[in-house]
């Protein structure tokens, strides 16, 4: 089996982006059948953020743009 390169800081912003955008359109219903789950997915749109954020501070620290995972492991 071939290995695959590690995703580009590019690459794993665009995933997250769809992630959140897809758990916001969400939100709303899930918040009608379950308030409880909506205050849960709150939060865990407020962690994605923040992952965000880290990303977007750790491709501007690397030349290559090139995420490096340690970093990931350490604010999951």
């Amino acid at each position: 089996m071939l290995a695959l390169p590690p995703p580009t800081a590019d690459v794993l912003d665009e995933d997250l982006q769809i992630i959140i955008a897809t758990l916001e359109t969400l939100s709303p219903e899930i918040g009608r059948l379950a308030p409880p789950s909506a205050r849960a997915l709150d939060g865990a749109l407020t962690h994605l953020a923040e992952v965000r954020d880290a990303l977007e501070q750790a491709s501007h620290a690397s030349p290559s743009r090139q995420l490096l995972f340690p970093l990931l492991e350490a604010s999951a």
